[in-house]
């Protein structure tokens, strides 16, 4: 059976899921033996939405799933949740002495409309770990103080029991909740914990109905026009993005803007000199705004392998944070090309069916 097509273009907001092989009732068969996972998992997690400039509204770890509520501006979830797995698989297999993939099958996404379901999604996420057999039948009282200490979800950030997380974006939610009644930390605790007692059984009966689209029927029945749209333009069954590749720009360009930028030939961008961070920066802009894998980056720049590619980003980044030149340098030029990509594209057109 061919696999479903997944819907991608820029802005799209999805709710994704991803759940470890086999039954979760052996140790050996959960997502996160332990704390020590959870926590490279959030760190994996905070450096893939900063390469592919995704915007993370929620999350919630659980022991053998997690759940993610996220915008990609850049249409580019395959490879932000790429980027995700592999890191933490790598590991994982390491740390706990196994070998191959760890969740069931593919990632599991859904497109989600926005306000009134957005703010849904985002209940039915925090409330994910008093929603386990163990706590079904306890105290709302007990629920609610679980929920609030819960270390491994944003709801703690929310409601201002854990000090912010920079690769968490809060406003837009919070924002959303003032149409509930109360804003704020306490508004969002209030709407959230509401649904200890009152179930929301319309979004739980759509998450189980729908695989393709979060939203009223006029949305959901948009998403299946653009699922047969780009089954009737790909027979093939692998993943296809909702867009052009205007959205990522050629090497050329990246490559003669950079040496442009930096008064030098594109030449010098390649070549190995000390103290320069001139090929680890050319590295950052052809894979943010080229699309490129490492390994492509890699054959342009005269690196022998992609995990070379991994290294000088790894390497810029811990500069970055020292270096305010090179800081305000990587600002601009990623200012630059975000225009340049916004000039050329043509993907707000295509969601028009």
């Amino acid at each position: 059976m061919a696999r479903l097509l997944r819907i991608h273009y820029p802005g799209a907001i999805y709710h994704v899921t991803g759940r470890m092989l086999g039954s979760w009732k052996r140790e050996r068969n959960l997502l996160f033996r332990d704390d020590k996972d959870r926590e490279r998992f959030l760190i994996r997690l905070e450096q893939s939405v900063m390469d592919f400039e995704v915007r993370l509204f929620a999350f919630c770890l659980m022991s053998n799933h997690f759940h993610l509520l996220v915008e990609t501006p850049r249409g580019n979830l395959s490879k932000f949740m790429q980027s995700l797995n592999t890191g933490y698989t790598v590991y994982f297999n390491r740390r706990h002495q196994r070998h191959g993939h760890l969740l069931d099958g593919r990632f599991k996404s859904e497109v989600v409309a926005g306000d009134s379901y957005l703010l849904k999604l985002s209940r039915y996420i925090h409330l994910n770990p008093v929603e386990v057999a163990s706590w079904k039948k306890r105290h709302i009282k007990e629920k609610s103080a679980h929920l609030r200490s819960y270390r491994w979800s944003s709801y703690p950030t929310y409601i201002r029991k854990n000090k912010s997380m920079s690769f968490l974006e809060t406003g837009p939610l919070q924002s959303l909740i003032k149409t509930y009644g109360k804003g704020g930390a306490k508004g969002f605790r209030e709407y959230v914990e509401n649904g200890l007692a009152n179930s929301d059984k319309e979004l739980k009966e759509l998450l189980k109905q729908s695989s393709k689209g979060i939203g009223d029927l006029d949305f959901r029945l948009k998403i299946e026009a653009l699922r047969n749209k780009l089954t009737k333009q790909h027979n093939k069954p692998e993943d296809v993005a909702f867009r052009r590749r205007v959205n990522n720009l050629p090497s050329k360009v990246i490559l003669s803007e950079v040496a442009k930028f930096y008064k030098t030939s594109v030449n010098e961008l390649i070549q190995k000199q000390r103290g320069s961070y001139l090929r680890p920066i050319t590295a950052r802009m052809l894979f943010r705004f080229g699309g490129y894998t490492q390994r492509e980056i890699a054959d342009m720049l005269g690196l022998t392998t992609g995990a070379a590619v991994s290294i000088q980003l790894r390497r810029l980044k811990e500069v970055e944070s020292g270096n305010r030149k090179i800081k305000k340098e990587l600002a601009q030029l990623e200012g630059l090309f975000r225009d340049y990509g916004n000039k050329n594209s043509e993907s707000n057109k295509l969601f028009n069916i």
